[in-house]
Parts: C-alpha cells; structure tokens; sequence
C-alpha cells in the first residue's frame, strides 16, 4: 500500500457545481442508467431523472428499498433491480412490470451489481455474510457464505471473484475458494465498473482494476478526509468522489505520493450523505441524503 505522508492536497481541475435536486419525497436508493439517474423513494415510487430535463415517475415498487441496481443494455433492454430494506430482491423491466423476486435475508452491508448474464448480491444475514449470484432469469446458479466484508468482483463470464482488505493488501480469489483465518480491515468495500474502493473513518483507499487473483497491496491509494461516509469512482478510474457525516461532498484526482487531508468540499446536505454515484457518461456525479443532487465536475 503507498503510504501518503504529504499534507498538502491537489485541488480538482474543476469544482463542484450544483446542477439540479429534483422534487422527491424521501429517497433512498439510486443508480445511473447511461446519462438518466434512476432514484426510488422510500414509499416505493421509481423516478428517471434526467439532469437537463427535470423527472418523470416510471412505476411503484416494494416499498423501503435500500439497493437498486441497473442492468446493461442488451437484446431484452434494461432491467432494475431493487432490493428491501426487509431482503426482499425483486427485478423490474423500466415499464414496471416484475420478472422475478426472491427472499434473500439480506439485511445489511449489501452490494447489489449487474454481471456478465446475471446479478450479483453481497449482504449480512443474521448469522452470516452470503453471496448470491443470478441469472436473466433469476435462478440461483451461485451461493456461498462468506467472512465478513467480502464482496464480490463480476467477471465478463462465470462467476464472480471475492474480494477482501486485508493488512496485506486486497485479497482477490477465483470462486470456489476460500480465505485463510487473516481478519479483515475496518475498510467497507466498494466495486464500480472493475475498481475497488474501500471506505474507513478516516478516508478512502482505492485500487484501479486489481489483479485477476492474488493479493494487489502495492497500488491501493488513500486519499485521508475525517468522517467520510461514502465513496465513488468514475468509470475511467481517474476521478474519486468522497461524502461526509455532515453532509459535505468532494471530488479528487487520487494520485499516489499526495495525501488529499482536506479535499475542497461543498456543503451539499443536511443530513449524512448514504450514497454517491459517476454517471456511466458525462461528467455528472450524484449525491444521496436527506434528497438527491446532481453536480457536474
């Protein structure tokens, strides 16, 4: 792991500027869809938001949901897939209409992601964590119990690798097998679009598309703000984004050898920002609390 001793910070090349919070009542859960922001609310309703043209409601859902996930475009269109804040797993087409649901458990620490062909979903059940894996049709073809904060890292085919922070660097190994007795960090792991983020107290340390299998400790880099709650990463790997227990959001440029202790933050909210999210295209970033924002970079 690079060790980053230099307080000084490099600011972004652009700031942070608010382009829209749209009119929603409660949400609690988002996901992009290419340049549209998909966002449930905690009732259940579904909006599409699109950052130059305001919203619009496509259907009503489960209500309190605490994932939603978005599909790639293929021959059958886009699915979204929401999960409860009870473990209740059910998949969408945008129309509404539902195509398959299954009782997962699942109850915290959950990671929700589209494959190759299918679903992913990490989460705690009460007596254990569990991976789930999916296919179109919503049929287990995968299911492990796993330690603790592992999550799971979608492969272009099969089944998906699992990944755990350990003081020895990030340990990623094939399914099917299973890690030594090591406990993990108190790093939170995150996965967006093949780079892994791991989220602590004290800041955010980040690995740019780690190795096939093995241990990828020797490229991770942290960026140190206090009080950080969530994280993301842009698709190209260049941009990271960081939110606060106080409602504070930032952008930076991660580069090993330059710690960031203060990156410049906008006062975005009023409550602790639960997520953040790259738009897939366009340098748009979304921000999840007490409403949405989205802000362009």
């Amino acid at each position: 792991m690079v060790e980053l001793a230099d307080a000084h910070f490099l600011h972004p090349p652009r700031p942070l500027e608010a382009l829209v919070s749209p009119a929603l009542a409660e949400p609690s859960a988002m996901a992009w869809s290419g340049e549209e922001l998909l966002v449930a609310e905690r009732e259940g309703a579904v909006h599409l938001v699109e950052p130059s043209f305001g919203s619009r409601r496509l259907f009503r859902a489960a209500s309190d949901p605490a994932r939603l996930a978005i599909s790639p475009m293929s021959s059958a269109g886009r699915r979204v897939a929401i999960l409860s804040r009870s473990g209740q797993l059910r998949v969408h087409e945008l129309d509404g209409r539902l195509v398959w649901e299954h009782a997962t458990g699942l109850i915290a620490g959950v990671q929700l992601a589209f494959g190759a062909g299918g679903l992913v979903l990490v989460g705690d059940a009460e007596d254990a964590r569990r991976v789930f894996v999916y296919n179109v049709d919503g049929r287990v073809v995968g299911r492990a119990r796993v330690p603790a904060r592992t999550v799971a890292l979608p492969q272009p085919s099969g089944l998906p690798r699992l990944l755990r922070s350990l003081l020895t660097g990030l340990s990623v190994l094939p399914w099917g097998e299973r890690f030594g007795s090591e406990p993990s960090t108190g790093h939170h792991l995150y996965v967006s679009s093949g780079h892994v983020f791991g989220v602590a107290s004290g800041g955010v340390t980040l690995w740019r598309k780690p190795e096939a299998s093995g241990s990828a400790g020797g490229d991770a880099v942290t960026v140190k703000l206090y009080d950080v709650t969530n994280a993301a990463i842009s698709s190209d790997g260049e941009t990271l984004a960081l939110a606060t227990r106080s409602g504070g959001v930032s952008v930076t440029v991660p580069r090993p050898g330059v710690a960031r202790t203060s990156p410049g933050k906008v006062g975005a909210h009023d409550a602790p920002v639960t997520g953040l999210a790259f738009a897939e295209r366009g340098r748009w970033l979304a921000s999840l609390a007490e409403r949405v924002w989205i802000w362009s970079y």
